[in-house]
């Protein structure tokens, strides 16, 4: 019987630091025939660890028909990912996955859709802006993104927003202005009072669930259906398979039956944010 914990070493070969204790990690598995076999649906998420140290759960930021290496970006809070900051190129990580259900891409190829996120929310946002941005069906429909930052020195993926803004506009807008900063400054509900938004659409976001508050609210005000409104949850995960309960709300595990719940999903579900 295969084991459902079971990680795999994958050697790291290219980091870069995206952000203040922010680190991207490109890495691909030791076992060649795994590495070439790894598929994964934009927002679900891996869990990737060390020896003695333990696992955390993370977003995979690389595209979809990337078949070479595999992404994530790990930000140092705690006690694993700040371990994992320390990793060099040649070190190995374990990691096994990839857990959740994933962004409804079948729904998304048939409307418009609204890219919004907050902080390290753009991290499972980016799979799916790539995948818009290189398939057929990204290139019929109307696609707009939403990015929202504390600072500028926090936004992650800067050297993307040129290509993405090839296929359609990429907006910014931080808390806080800086020296470098000319563009918006406010909350990220700003963006959508001063643009006009596509019909038909389908809205994806992720960001702290303090920004659900404000947007979703936003949302339903801007005539969007709670069933085309499909938000990321975060929550503290261990087995990333619906076993420890940690993650549970109500009767739903964010790490099994999401992290991605639509609106009208969370509704029914009890503080989920």
């Amino acid at each position: 019987m295969k084991n459902p914990y079971q990680s795999y070493p994958a050697k790291i070969t290219k980091i870069v630091l995206d952000a203040p204790e922010t680190r991207a990690f490109t890495f691909r598995f030791q076992d060649a025939k795994r590495q070439a076999a790894f598929k994964f649906i934009p927002g679900q998420f891996l869990m990737a660890g060390l020896p003695g140290i333990g696992e955390i759960p993370v977003g995979i930021n690389s595209p979809t028909y990337q078949k070479k290496f595999l992404q994530i970006t790990v930000r140092g809070v705690g006690r694993v990912s700040k371990a994992i900051q320390h990793k060099t190129v040649g070190s190995i990580l374990w990691v096994r996955g990839p857990y959740g259900n994933g962004w409804p891409m079948e729904k998304i190829k048939k409307k418009n859709l609204v890219v919004i996120a907050g902080g390290l929310g753009i991290i499972p946002l980016k799979p799916l802006i790539d995948e818009a941005s290189h398939s057929d069906w990204g290139k019929k429909i109307q696609v707009q993104v939403f990015y929202g930052s504390r600072n500028f020195e926090n936004l992650l993926f800067e050297p993307q927003y040129k290509r993405w803004n090839k296929f359609y506009r990429t907006q910014i807008i931080l808390d806080t202005a800086s020296g470098r900063w000319r563009g918006e400054v406010g909350r990220i509900t700003d963006l959508l009072d001063k643009n006009q938004l596509p019909h038909d659409a389908i809205v994806t976001a992720c960001g702290p669930p303090i920004m659900y508050k404000f947007l979703t609210p936003k949302l339903l005000e801007k005539g969007f259906k709670a069933e085309d409104i499909y938000l990321s949850l975060e929550r503290k995960m261990y087995c990333a398979i619906g076993v420890c309960e940690h993650c549970a709300i109500g009767d739903k595990y964010v790490c099994k039956d999401g992290p991605i719940f639509s609106l009208a999903e969370i509704n029914q579900m009890p503080k989920a944010f």
